[in-house]
């Protein structure tokens, strides 16, 4: 529950020494868990002071997604996506943009690359 690591939980399977990173799955609920955080091991022993990072689950939510369509092509559109900023976007360092086959968002494909903070 802290950054000493007390009461901690594995994620995932143990990391190989040569890979940095591992992923956590989509939705995983904290819990009562305020921080991530990473042990090394040696054959002999585990690290007893971990690297910590403290959970922010926060959300930045663009609002006012629009697309005027110019291409009149049937079957095909074109044009410039816009939106609103979050109001906070102090964690927000780009946004990325994706077809979708629906309003949740999956399955997707983004188009373009990502677009920087104030270019929308």
């Amino acid at each position: 529950f802290d950054a000493a690591g007390a009461a901690r939980s594995q994620i995932g399977d143990i990391v190989d020494a040569d890979v940095d990173f591992t992923s956590v799955a989509e939705d995983t609920p904290q819990g009562t868990f305020s921080h991530v955080v990473v042990f090394s091991r040696s054959p002999l022993a585990e690290q007893t002071t971990p690297a910590a990072f403290e959970i922010s689950d926060a959300a930045s939510l663009v609002t006012d997604v629009t697309l005027v369509d110019t291409d009149l092509d049937d079957s095909e559109f074109a044009g410039e996506a816009t939106w609103t900023e979050p109001s906070d976007v102090s964690r927000v360092v780009e946004y990325l943009v994706f077809l979708a086959s629906g309003a949740g968002g999956h399955p997707r494909s983004q188009i373009g690359s990502a677009t920087t903070l104030g270019t929308n």
